[in-house]
Order: C-alpha cells, then sequence, then structure tokens
C-alpha cells in the first residue's frame, strides 16, 4: 500500500513538473508577442521579467506539493526551495542567448519561412526544460517533512 501512495505522490509531482514547464515555455513566445518593441531591441529583459514569473509559479507549486505531502506548510522552507526554478530558467536563458548554436538544433526543426519564430520557438524549448528541471528538483527536496 506504502508504493502506491508514493507513486501517486511522484505521478503529482511529474504533473506540477510539467505544468511549470509548459509554463515556463510559453511565458518567452507570450511576452515577445505582446512587447514586440521589446523583444526585438533586448530579449534578455523579457528574461528577466520570467524569473518572477518562475518563483511566483513554483512557490504556488511548491506550497500546494509540500501541503498534499506533509499535510502542513514550511513557509521558509517553500521560499528557499523555490529559487530553484528561476534559478534554472536564469541558466537556461543566459546559456541559450549567449551561445547561439545551442538554439542550432531547434531552430534547424523550423520552416524557413517563418524564420521570424525560430528563435522563440528555440527559447520555449529551453524555457521548458528548464522549468521541468527546476520544478522536479525542488518539489523531490519538499517530500520530507
Amino acid at each position: 500500500m506504502a508504493n502506491q501512495t508514493s507513486s501517486v505522490d511522484t505521478t503529482v509531482r511529474i504533473a506540477f513538473a510539467v505544468l511549470q514547464g509548459v509554463l515556463m515555455g510559453i511565458s518567452f513566445p507570450l511576452l515577445a508577442w505582446l512587447l514586440p518593441t521589446l523583444y526585438y531591441t533586448n530579449p534578455l529583459l523579457i528574461f528577466a521579467m520570467i524569473i518572477p514569473i518562475a518563483y511566483i509559479t513554483s512557490l504556488g507549486i511548491n506550497t500546494l506539493v509540500q501541503f498534499l505531502q506533509c499535510q502542513k506548510i514550511s513557509m521558509g522552507q517553500v521560499a528557499g526551495v523555490s529559487l530553484i526554478t528561476p534559478g534554472f530558467v536564469t541558466v537556461f536563458s543566459l546559456l541559450t542567448y549567449y551561445i547561439p548554436f545551442l538554439r542550432g538544433p531547434i531552430e534547424s526543426l523550423i520552416p524557413e519561412d517563418r524564420a521570424d519564430m525560430k528563435d522563440r520557438w528555440a527559447y520555449l524549448f529551453y524555457l521548458f526544460w528548464a522549468g521541468m528541471y527546476g520544478q522536479t528538483v525542488a518539489s523531490g527536496l519538499l517530500t520530507s517533512c
């Protein structure tokens, strides 16, 4: 019976990690679409806007994960662990921005007639995985009550 419970907890944590990944992934293209002038002049500012979004969503998800796991919430622990996701988002964003060949494999999948969307898809891909990794690590650290 204990294995079923931990399996459900793992499934819930994975579902939250996917949710966080999707939120991080769509945030860059959405902000680039809403703020096209900022996107074309300085996309790093869009990444800077995503970092607080990553923290706030991670804080909410981690609060829920800890409550489901422990039936209580330690906000100090949740607040500290929630910094992991923005950390991953920051590292992945800077790597893909300053090392353009990392975007190459994703950009090569986009047809040439959609050249304006190539980098957005590449950033979406890496931000998705940054959100997934960060949330997976964070929720794993919160399972010890």
